[in-house]
């Protein structure tokens, strides 16, 4: 069997592998290995930006490769970078352009006002969605999930490591989501998702809760049956 060299690969092979790479280590590293990589590179429009993993000045460094109509997901945890690094982000890559965003991960914003760039973000094409946030009280963020909730190409929500209300989520009529992940979920609450969610394949709780005593009288609809669900798991230990 003949070797094969990396470089003699086709460029969707290339595209894979850089879909398994860090936003910088591509930029200043991959693309300067030779001249097919480097078109390879310039070519590629998959990029993943993680404020956690990258500093201002990596930042500033790979700006002026990337345009932000390359940038496909974004990672804002607003953890260990606090809101400066965000807005550092949004100095460097034009928020107007970022027009190719199909998943979005978000942490906690405390103020209303800090969450107000997430209005502005083009989400036509946004498919995924991941709300990591421990805090109990998550309203700054329900009107950006209220504007994704109207995208047709809007199919996945994760809220698994999140404390949401169900019945605070302003869901659509119908709802075009297919995959959901939650941290708790209520068997009243399972009902109310499953009649707004016409559309759900996948439903994933890391708790199942079951009030016996009220529950089963109060949703008399738990009866009917939901064709759509396809797979359905419950993580209690």
């Amino acid at each position: 069997m003949a070797n094969t060299s990396l470089i003699t690969l086709p460029i969707e092979l290339i595209h894979r592998i850089l879909n398994n790479l860090d936003v910088y280590f591509i930029n200043v590293s991959v693309r300067k290995v030779c001249k097919r990589l480097y078109l390879f590179v310039n070519f590629y429009n998959r990029y993943e930006f993680d404020l956690d993993l990258l500093s201002k000045s990596r930042l500033k460094i790979i700006s002026r490769f990337i345009q932000p109509e390359r940038i496909t997901s974004l990672v804002l945890l607003n953890r260990s970078y606090a809101l400066e690094k965000i807005k550092f982000f949004f100095s460097l890559f034009d928020i107007n352009q970022l027009t190719q965003l199909r998943s979005i991960t978000l942490g906690q914003f405390d103020q209303l006002k800090d969450a107000e760039f997430l209005q502005h973000l083009t989400i036509s094409n946004l498919v995924s969605i991941n709300i990591r946030s421990t805090s109990a009280d998550n309203r700054n963020q329900l009107p950006f999930i209220s504007k994704i909730m109207n995208q047709s190409s809007f199919l996945r929500m994760y809220l698994a490591e999140s404390y949401y209300s169900i019945s605070l989520i302003p869901w659509t009529n119908p709802c075009s989501i297919i995959y959901l992940t939650i941290k708790s979920c209520s068997l009243k609450e399972y009902d109310l998702l499953l009649q707004r969610l016409p559309y759900l394949r996948t439903f994933s709780t890391g708790e199942f809760i079951i009030d016996k005593l009220n529950q089963l009288n109060s949703s008399p609809s738990i009866l009917k049956s939901y064709s759509q669900l396809m797979s359905l798991m419950i993580e209690n230990e």
